[in-house]
């Protein structure tokens, strides 16, 4: 490469350096002057709609707010750009607190009511002090729509899961406490409710008891009082044993004896170890009613049993019988 190429790629190179330098500094100047330009718009005062979350409290018993109701309203504010900036950045979030026993809306049909913006105004104004002046609101009118509730105490349905541990049985419960709870909404939702669920619970295999609180699945729009209850499983350790349980037969006419053959049936079950020395034969009674028996067959049934024996079972359904006439 010769001098004269190279003298003419080097004063290309200073050219493009002389541009980026005067880019800069057009950059530069053009950025300070925006914000010189922002710096004086913020000191002017404006007045500006910044858009508020709204929620309405003490709302009467009777009634419930609707599909449809403000989520939100706009506040018209007044003060210095700057001021108006950091409310609208910090404090739009902050929710406007409707108090309707102070406020009370006016009726315009069964289901339709409406509160005047003028009466919103002073929960604005006391959300927004300092140096920026709430002096608003749109929309000028809010309206609301309501639905009439009712309130219905309805039972609490399980929907807790468990198994049980190797040995180990459910000795009492599950068991709510309370069993129902009060359920208050619309109408047309809580006349069609029969019952309240508690929240699905997996306590796995159980070898220790259950004392907690759990939580209720309330309906959209179902208010429930109260929000959880006590729920109690007691378990033990169990063991297995049989008895021979004598066959008592009734209705049997006057002039015939039966003899049965077998006399009593073997049942066995389950039975915590701490109620175990308890039990005696006299705590069982099978029953067999002679006008049920057929082909010299009767039908025992267990019509008496402890209520902490669990998985009973007769090691026979049947017992034969043989008739025997009375002497006059």
């Amino acid at each position: 490469m010769n001098k004269k190429n190279r003298f003419n790629i080097l004063l290309d190179k200073l050219k493009k350096i002389r541009f980026n330098r005067n880019t800069l500094i057009f950059g530069l100047f053009l950025a300070l002057s925006a914000l010189l330009w922002l710096l004086n718009a913020l000191n002017k005062e404006y007045s500006h709609v910044i858009q508020y979350p709204v929620k309405f409290t003490n709302v009467p018993g009777n009634i419930g707010l609707d599909e449809g109701i403000p989520s939100k309203i706009g506040v018209e504010v007044y003060g210095h750009g700057y001021d108006i900036l950091s409310y609208k950045i910090d404090h739009a979030k902050t929710p406007i607190i409707v108090n309707m026993k102070k406020t009370i809306p006016h009726k315009h049909s069964d289901d339709h009511y409406y509160i005047l913006a003028k009466n919103v105004l002073p929960y604005a104004k006391n959300l927004i002090k300092g140096n920026v002046e709430a002096v608003n609101i749109h929309p000028d009118t809010l309206h609301l729509y309501v639905t009439k509730t009712i309130c219905k105490k309805l039972p609490v349905q399980s929907k807790i899961i468990y198994s049980l541990a190797q040995q180990y049985m459910i000795s009492s419960g599950p068991q709510f406490s309370p069993d129902s709870v009060k359920a208050k909404g619309p109408t047309h939702i809580i006349s069609k409710l029969q019952h309240i669920q508690t929240a699905v619970m997996d306590y796995g295999k159980l070898n220790a008891n259950i004392n907690r609180y759990v939580p209720l699945q309330a309906p959209k729009k179902v208010e429930l009082e109260p929000q959880r209850v006590k729920l109690e499983i007691t378990v033990e350790k169990f063991t297995e044993t049989s008895f021979n349980i004598l066959v008592e037969v009734i209705n049997i006419p006057q002039d015939i004896e039966l003899e049965l053959i077998p006399s009593d049936i073997q049942i066995s079950f389950q039975v915590p170890i701490s109620r175990y020395e308890d039990l005696s034969t006299s705590a069982f009674r099978l029953r067999a009613d002679y006008d049920k028996a057929k082909h010299n067959k009767l039908y025992p049934e267990l019509v008496l049993k402890p209520d902490y024996v669990q998985h009973i079972r007769l090691h026979r359904d049947h017992v034969d019988f043989i008739e025997n006439k009375t002497s006059d």
